[in-house]
């Protein structure tokens, strides 16, 4: 089963222009008058840029996928509250509970390697690993 990307467009299709101009309103039709597109204008969060964990990554550790905590930072502020429980099935070298650690959420997370457990206990204990 393959994967499939797409690419998130900022422009809609009945207003290509609506990012460019945010105080723009439709002229004529049922919709004359209404704001055509966002009035804050272009969504900032729709791209982010952020960089991978590659071999020189200040935040890298021995696993071979690991996210930056840039990217969890985003999600949890953004799906979460101060307190609430973020349960992660694939904890590897446990990033997550790391930022959820610093930004004051809790976190459960489950690994089933021993080498990546030991890992993340070391990480959340604040060691280096």
């Amino acid at each position: 089963m393959g994967h499939e990307v797409r690419r998130l467009h900022l422009r809609s299709r009945r207003n290509p222009r609506s990012a460019e101009y945010p105080g723009k309103r439709y002229y004529k039709g049922p919709r004359k008058g209404e704001l055509s597109g966002n009035p804050k204008g272009k969504n900032p969060g729709d791209v982010w840029d952020i960089s991978n964990v590659k071999h020189n990554h200040p935040e890298k550790l021995d696993h071979p996928c690991q996210f930056p905590e840039e990217l969890i930072d985003r999600l949890v502020l953004s799906l979460t509250a101060t307190d609430d429980v973020v349960l992660d099935p694939f904890a590897g070298s446990g990033t997550v509970g790391a930022v959820c650690n610093r930004l004051g959420r809790k976190s459960i997370l489950v690994e089933r390697e021993e080498k990546y457990v030991r890992m993340a206990t070391r990480r959340l204990a604040g060691h280096a690993v």
